[in-house]
């Protein structure tokens, strides 16, 4: 991926792994900078989203968090990963109720695929 971002440093897809694997490492710091840039390229992937949402909430940047999630639900509102960690943010900040709503998409969408 390096070698295509060498070629073409516009390249959002090759940023977007690149942010994946730093975050399979638990290099917050290096995902969230690499997927900003993704985001800059690509504004209307999902993927880029959820997992900035999901940096930012490892690094206490709930409102963050919760603005990507938001983003990534609804440029991609049946991606179960979305609704869940976004439930996962609501429940760090309290917002139970919320958080309850997107468990349940999540579920309901779980379901949905099983089938």
């Amino acid at each position: 991926m390096r070698e295509e971002l060498a070629i073409n440093p516009a390249h959002a897809m090759a940023l977007y792994r690149i942010g994946d694997i730093y975050s399979r490492q638990l290099k917050w710091d290096a995902a969230i900078a690499v997927l900003q840039q993704s985001l800059w390229m690509n504004p209307y992937f999902s993927g880029p989203y959820i997992l900035l949402g999901k940096a930012y909430g490892k690094t206490n940047q709930i409102q963050a968090a919760e603005e990507m999630l938001r983003r990534a639900v609804q440029y991609d509102p049946n991606n179960k990963s979305a609704h869940y960690l976004l439930a996962q943010v609501l429940q760090q900040a309290g917002r139970s109720e919320e958080a309850k709503r997107e468990f349940a998409v999540a579920e309901r969408l779980q379901g949905d695929t099983v089938k």
